[in-house]
């Protein structure tokens, strides 16, 4: 392999990592070449900063009950969310980065002969990114146990809720864009690139902030303090490049990426006593493709993600088909 090639492949390994954040939607990757997840969006080391632009669009069908069994909507139900995420990253320093990711939700709801439509904000998320490593760890091959050394990043978010909550002016369920509540997060990315394989495991933790209440879907009710319960994620993913022959994309490399992906949420609490009607599990599988430009600053980045309804792949939340559609560019001056 030509040394140009190596260097361009290093370019291009992390335009997947993110695809394995804390997050459920298909997103972009880190160390050598940029990304991130719906969350996150990371600067490759070489580059200043990132943006990024991703459609996404979530059919439910079904919900997973308290104990884990699938159960199917009423008959014509069609339930299904829009959202379009700018996300923007900028380093800090040699090893620190900041970015910031805000969604635009709309909901297009039938269930049970009701019609619903709504749109908003989604939930604003502020990340800062420290890179344990000082170059890039791709490797051709593996010669010597240091060429086993893989890129580590640690993420700190939070999560405001400036999306519209059930604790909001909303009619009902099918009007929210957001939670109600700030979270704390912190995750963990380790990436390891042996061309043309790229593995991936990420793991992560969050904190949901107490509040008061006195407002349930438009409805004033007697104050109460509510937490949602601690949050937890995890996932593995490997990826596969290649580097495009034909004439039109010379230059061009593609990379496909599969995922699976837990997330567990405990009980809330209302007023200190846990509601052992909440709390939530769920697994997906998901694959996706990138296409990375000949100069490494433009990418396009298409995904699938699903729960398919399969008893014991969630509890206490939907089963649901995600697809997306994203655009990033990297500025490397």
């Amino acid at each position: 392999m030509k040394i140009s090639h190596f260097k361009k492949w290093g370019i291009t390994v992390l335009a997947l990592v993110g695809t394995f954040l804390a997050s459920t939607s298909q997103g972009w990757a880190g160390s050598c070449c940029g990304g991130g997840g719906a969350a996150t969006l990371i600067v490759p080391k070489s580059a200043r900063a990132a943006a990024s632009f991703t459609t996404a669009w979530e059919q439910y069908d079904g919900y997973y009950d308290q104990g884990g069994d699938w159960r199917p909507d009423p008959p014509s139900s069609d339930l299904a969310q829009y959202r379009v995420s700018l996300a923007m990253a900028q380093r800090l320093g040699a090893d620190w980065q900041g970015s910031l990711n805000l969604p635009y939700v709309w909901n297009h709801n039938r269930y049970s002969a009701v019609d619903s439509s709504t749109s908003g904000l989604g939930d604003l998320t502020l990340g800062i990114t420290y890179e344990t490593f000082e170059a890039p760890t791709c490797v051709t091959r593996i010669r010597r146990l240091k060429d086993l050394t893989p890129s580590v990043y640690l993420t700190g978010g939070l999560l405001i809720p400036t999306g519209v909550s059930p604790y909001d002016e909303v009619d009902n369920s099918f009007d929210i864009t957001g939670r109600g509540f700030y979270r704390a997060d912190l995750n963990l990315l380790v990436e390891k690139g042996i061309f043309p394989w790229t593995f991936t495991m990420t793991g992560g933790l969050g904190y949901h902030f107490e509040r008061k209440i006195n407002r349930e879907y438009g409805t004033y009710v007697e104050p109460y303090t509510k937490q949602l319960g601690k949050t937890a994620n995890g996932s593995l993913g490997v990826g596969y490049t290649w580097d495009l022959p034909w004439e039109p994309t010379l230059g061009m490399t593609l990379i496909t990426t599969l995922t699976l992906s837990d997330r567990w949420e405990g009980e809330a609490t209302i007023d200190g006593i846990k509601d052992p009607s909440s709390g939530l599990d769920k697994r997906t599988l998901g694959i996706s493709a990138t296409l990375l430009s000949f100069g490494n600053d433009w990418s396009v980045n298409t995904g699938y993600t699903t729960s398919r309804p399969t008893d014991g792949w969630g509890r206490n939340s939907p089963a649901t088909d995600v697809i997306t559609l994203g655009v990033r560019h990297v500025f490397y001056h």
